[in-house]
């Protein structure tokens, strides 16, 4: 007997066999709202993704021009110092005489163009040869002027770099700065005179302060009081006895400053060893990035101490000026290029020199140059890049400032293979950011 069904179960049947599948309409649809979602999620990721490398590129440039920054003011700031000695020749003119008159080491020894104070093995910094108006075989005054040297550079350098000094690969258009300051805390000394030559007897701190004595037969000793500084080859047996090398003595008498006795602070110095001389310039070296440009470098701030090998501190530093900040004959102070600190060396500008560079018939001795120890301050520019290429940038993205000279507002070039101004080095798609660092050299009297 067939088993008969009910109406409705008929109907709800003949329903879903028409709900079989989903019509055309509804999956167009479907399909529409997945591409509007798909697009949307690509579009949020790359957004946030090119915003990421923004941010990180930004976070690695400001802390590339900090770091430039903090390295530049802790050498300036004791740039020409020399142990309890006034050795910028910061002092001025007033009707009384001179106020605060600098002082400078007396050189009783020669040098020969291998020694030390050199820029690079073979140039030397010190002349040979006393100044000119001195008898040529007699002792002669170390002006200050030689403790700090600007080059103002841009398709050369004023004034000239000195031909032994090699800077590889220097990025064309930028300065170089080059200080020199005594290292270290010295030794005590006691000076006695023996077959008319001076001798140190030197003493490590018991305690270990000091650092360990150094000297090398040959060595170049520095020798201060806070009053007068000598500056004498010695010879040295290992032991703590320095005496003056009597081959290489100027003529003259010298004597023991202020006698080596009670209450004076005699220290010693080994001037071959801890007078530095520290260079800082620009250089270029290949950008090893797959997606960069052919041809495209990365440009660096690097240091180098006593003519050795140049040691990289930070990328993407690609423009270097230096100003600086001179104190004339009547204390005004003026911001000047290397150039033009040069150029207007005299008797006019040039503040008084140390007592020993002063001569009877001329008054002053203005050596070349002489601005130079009447510098107050360093005022240091330099225009940072992200080292790495950011190829989805837009042109306002690229756009920086750079404020020495007549500052004006730069806009990047468009294309990577474009060069940048001044230096001409390969622009890239990079950001760009201008770091400023005024630094008061206060190794006046240390």
């Amino acid at each position: 007997m067939k088993k008969a069904t009910h109406p409705i179960f008929q109907k709800c049947s003949s329903a879903a066999a028409r709900q079989q599948g989903l019509s055309l309409i509804e999956l167009m649809v479907a399909l529409a709202l997945g591409v509007l979602i798909t697009f949307g999620l690509i579009g949020l990721f790359t957004t946030t993704s090119r915003t990421n490398r923004v941010q990180e590129a930004l976070a690695r440039l400001q802390e590339n021009g900090r770091f430039a920054t903090m390295r530049l003011t802790d050498e300036f700031r004791s740039s020409m110092g020399q142990f309890c000695n006034a050795t910028s020749g910061q002092s001025t003119k007033s009707s009384n005489g001179v106020v605060s008159p600098a002082r400078a080491p007396m050189v009783w020894s020669k040098f020969q163009p291998d020694e030390q104070f050199a820029d690079a093995p073979g140039a030397t910094l010190i002349p040979s040869e006393p100044l000119g108006w001195r008898d040529p075989d007699g002792p002669y005054p170390l002006s200050p002027r030689y403790f700090l040297q600007g080059y103002d550079c841009t398709t050369g350098c004023t004034p000239n770099l000195p031909a032994s000094v090699d800077l590889p690969n220097k990025v064309p258009g930028t300065d170089v700065l080059t200080v020199r300051s005594l290292s270290g805390t010295g030794w005590r000394g006691v000076c006695s005179l023996v077959d008319g030559a001076p001798q140190w007897t030197i003493e490590e701190h018991p305690d270990g302060g000091d650092s360990k004595i150094n000297f090398e037969n040959g060595d170049f000793a520095y020798v201060t009081d806070c009053n007068s500084p000598t500056i004498m080859k010695m010879t040295f047996d290992g032991g703590t006895v320095l005496k003056a090398d009597p081959a290489a003595l100027l003529d003259g008498t010298p004597s023991c400053p202020a006698n080596g006795g009670p209450g004076t602070d005699t220290r010693v110095f080994n001037a071959t060893k801890d007078l530095r001389t520290v260079t800082y310039f620009l250089a270029t070296k290949p950008d090893p990035s797959p997606d960069s440009p052919g041809g495209s470098v990365i440009s660096s701030l690097y240091r180098r101490v006593n003519g050795g090998a140049p040691v990289e501190l930070v990328e993407g530093v690609e423009r270097l000026d230096f100003l600086y900040g001179v104190q004339d004959l009547n204390g005004a102070v003026r911001y000047l290029t290397a150039a033009e600190v040069e150029a207007n060396s005299g008797p006019t500008t040039c503040s008084p020199p140390p007592a020993d560079l002063t001569d009877a018939a001329k008054k002053w001795l203005y050596e070349p140059g002489c601005l130079w120890r009447s510098v107050k301050s360093i005022e240091a520019h330099m225009l940072v890049n992200t080292v790495k290429n950011q190829f989805d940038l837009a042109d306002v993205d690229k756009a920086y400032r750079y404020s020495v000279g007549d500052p004006y507002f730069a806009l990047e070039p468009t294309a990577p293979t474009d060069p940048m101004p001044v230096t001409n080095l390969p622009a890239g798609s990079k950001l760009r950011r201008e770091f400023i660092a005024t630094i008061s050299v206060r190794a006046t009297s240390l």
